[in-house]
């Protein structure tokens, strides 16, 4: 293998080229070159690689040899240059040389190149080792001054009698004194007793048997300043032999702030463990072998496990023992990360604590190396989360519920309005053939459907939030009491109902009517697990719920509360299912068996009564279902819990404007009143309203639709009618307008409407 040489060619002739090609490889050399015959194809080699050698032509068709040094030359590349001719003059031979070409070879002399490249290579580095050399004798000359002008080290030199010969800046800082004041004086004067009465016994043993008490030992004394202050230095002395004589140089460091730094530090560590100990967040660190080498003591706040039997474990044995197959993917991308030693942030996964619950963490890190970048391990912290996902797990709840309540919302008014017309149309004709048991039976099953119906779309719109409570103060003992028929005949007859109700129980405030909807939910969901029979458990109980469990779980807020717990034997669920049980739509049954809204429902009347909904479940063994209701602020004796309006339907006389733009509500609406005896007056809107008020100054009542098209509400419609005929009494009806009423910020309780009519009276009342 011959030599390596990075060669430039500077040659017009291929063949003489390769000539001068085969003698580099005769001697031994082996050459990657380029060759170029113009200025501007050198210039571009030069710029762009790098070379050992550059061999030119004397003659070239657009181009010279002199001119290519003069190019060669403006790189200032300490290279040899060699210019290869076939004839030229000694003058020109010499002009050359003169000018900076390293040597000539004549083309007829081949036998001169290989010496003459070797010799000039040989020559080039000994030039660049010179001027290494060189340059690195004036950085060792510059960086001596540096230290001795700049170095924050003091540094004083004293001959063997102890009087000072230099002393640098640093020291004049150090100590106070300018070198006028301390030059050609004993370095006694800087040093406080008892270190200056031994100095001179320290360098006259040194110097009499070589011992070497302090000479090369770098030790902590005292000083003196200038003011007579005594600090801590750092000393470390070395002896000089210069000829015949002795000198010691001291190099001294004020380590005042040192000491402040060590007493600060720690402090430091002190405030830090005190720190890391009070935490809501764990720290922790590992080794490179991914063990744990630390973890402060909240982690056993968190998780019931000592620091000490995390400390040497990997941090795979952190993986919770029934992790989620999406989990397990996780942790193996979070093993790549650590692996490939690579941050990470806010990684979240579940956790088992000690006594068995489920935990969930986020955990932060970052790799720690040292400053060859040797990789030490990873240094983090810990958070738990599991009340922030339980949030934001009720918080997407919330959001399904409120899209369950845009959708309610925005059918509710029609839909109300069609149930208007087959309920008002219905009674009618129920009025009609009362003679006529079968026909009446049918229509019964209308009204029966329809009213079924209008409850679905109430419920749906309590359960949404979309509309307000009816609250009032109740027992539920006496609730569950009047329901006692009603379960009896909801449920199968191998049912056993089982009620075990507390004496004394506190009163609640809550909607009577949803939470005894809610209740028989509960019981027919309960029935439904109980194909083949079983035992349903109701049970009412007062209970006090103290800070320090409302803090720790995620049950009821502190405070006394009524808890109602409904149990069966049934077939039980999953972990799977029971997170989503209250999810709208979701269900279990078959198709055309349920809608997925009763649970969805009961959890949406709780979350709008400010009551809590536990479940517990195992498969096989069963579901109990617990509400928990707080205490009614006052105790009230309810008297008449349900208020049903019943009997007959009162006659009169009056004259109505029945306002509603719905042709097919209005007709029956009109059609039901007339045959009540009252006398209608017509609207389709409230324009048309206010025309026929003008014209006619002897109506009673103005019944109105709140939702009308044309640019003007029925609250609009009874203002300006009210502002004309302060007398006129208004009613308001509709299917629903809850945005309309926002807008007015008008409550459903200062208003009159047909859809709590409905809600209250049920079928013996007007259905508009």
């Amino acid at each position: 293998m011959g030599i390596p040489l990075r060669l430039l060619i500077v040659e017009d002739s291929e063949d003489d080229a390769l000539l001068l090609l085969r003698h580099l490889r005769d001697g031994g050399f082996e050459p990657a070159h380029q060759r170029v015959d113009t200025a501007e194809t050198m210039d571009a080699a030069l710029r762009d690689e790098t070379w050992d050698l550059v061999l030119c032509d004397y003659r070239l068709p657009s181009f010279s040899g002199p001119k290519a040094l003069e190019l060669f030359q403006e790189y200032d590349i300490d290279i040899p240059f060699i210019v290869v001719s076939g004839t030229i003059g000694e003058e020109m031979a010499a002009d050359l040389i003169k000018a900076g070409a390293h040597d000539l070879i004549l083309k007829d002399r081949p036998v001169r190149l290989v010496p003459s490249i070797k010799r000039e290579l040989a020559d080039a580095e000994a030039r660049r080792e010179h001027k290494r050399v060189a340059a690195e004798k004036r950085e060792q000359d510059e960086r001596i001054r540096l230290i001795l002008g700049t170095a924050d080290d003091g540094i004083i030199a004293i001959d063997e009698r102890g009087i000072i010969e230099s002393f640098n800046p640093a020291a004049e800082t150090i100590f106070g004194h300018s070198p006028e004041d301390v030059l050609g004086k004993n370095v006694k004067m800087l040093m406080p007793p008892p270190h200056s009465d031994q100095h001179d016994d320290y360098i006259a043993s040194y110097l009499r048997s070589g011992d070497a008490k302090v000479i090369g030992i770098g030790r902590e004394v005292e000083g003196l300043r200038a003011d007579g202050a005594i600090f801590p230095l750092e000393l470390r002395v070395s002896h000089l032999r210069i000829g015949d004589k002795s000198e010691f140089i001291g190099f001294v460091r004020d380590i005042t702030e040192r000491r402040q730094t060590v007493d600060a530090l720690r402090e430091s560590e002190r405030r830090f463990r005190d720190f890391a100990e009070s935490a809501s967040d764990w720290f922790w660190e590992m080794g490179p072998d991914l063990r744990f080498s630390y973890i402060s003591e909240r982690i056993f706040a968190v998780t019931g496990i000592r620091p000490k039997e995390i400390v040497g474990t990997l941090r795979t044995s952190l993986v919770h023992p029934s992790a989620s197959p999406e989990e397990t993917v996780k942790w193996e991308a979070h093993e790549a990360d650590l692996e490939a030693r690579r941050s990470f942030k806010n990684f979240e996964y579940s956790y088992e604590t000690a006594d068995g619950k489920d935990l969930y963490v986020r955990v932060s890190g970052t790799p720690v190396f040292d400053q060859d970048g040797t990789f030490l391990g990873y240094r983090g912290t810990g958070t738990d989360v599991t009340e922030q996902r339980q949030t934001e797990s009720q918080y997407r709840q919330m959001q399904k519920m409120e899209a369950v309540g845009q959708l309610t919302g925005g059918i509710a008014h029609d839909f109300n309005n069609l149930l208007t017309i087959v309920l008002g149309n219905a009674g009618i004709l129920q009025r009609r053939i009362q003679n006529d048991e079968k026909l009446s039976n049918l229509v019964k099953a209308i009204i029966s459907a329809s009213q079924r119906g209008s409850d679905l779309t109430r419920r749906l719109l309590a359960f949404s939030h979309s509309q307000d409570l009816d609250n009032s103060v109740f027992n539920v003992n006496e609730l569950i009491s009047g329901m006692d028929d009603l379960l009896h005949r909801s449920l199968s007859e191998n049912i056993d109902i089982q009620i075990e109700a507390e004496d004394e129980l506190w009163p609640i405030e809550a909607d009577f009517s949803q939470l005894e909807n809610a209740l028989l939910n509960l019981a027919i969901n309960a029935r439904d697990a109980m194909p083949a029979g079983g035992e349903l458990n109701i049970s009412t109980k007062n209970v006090s719920i103290t800070k320090e469990n409302a803090a720790t779980d995620s049950g009821p807020a502190s405070g006394d509360h009524v808890k109602i717990s409904i149990g069966d034997t049934g077939c039980g669920m999953d972990d799977e299912t029971r997170k989503r049980v209250f999810e709208p739509f979701f269900t279990t049954k078959e198709v055309g068996k349920g809608t997925g809204l009763g649970l969805s429902m009961v959890y949406g009347f709780m979350q709008q009564s400010g009551a809590h909904i536990e479940i517990e479940s195992e498969v096989n063994l069963g579901t109990s279902i617990h509400l928990y209701f707080p205490k009614a602020g006052i105790e009230t004796v309810l008297g008449d819990i349900k208020k049903v309006i019943s009997g007959e339907v009162p006659m009169g006389s009056e004259t109505i404007l029945f306002v509603e733009d719905d042709a097919e509500v209005r007709r029956t609406g009109v059609r039901i009143l007339s045959e009540l005896g009252y006398r209608l007056i017509e609207a389709e809107n409230g324009p048309k309203a206010l025309e026929i008020l003008e014209a006619n100054a002897d109506i009673d009542l103005l019944f109105t639709d709140i939702v009308m098209p044309g640019g003007m509400t029925g609250v609009e419609l009874a203002q300006k009618a009210s502002e004309k005929y302060p007398n006129l009494k208004v009613m308001f009806a509709s299917g629903y307008a809850d945005e309309v009423l926002e807008e007015h910020e008008l409550s459903r309780s200062e208003l009159s409407t047909a859809e709590q009519n409905q809600s209250k009276r049920r079928s013996k009342t007007l259905p508009l």
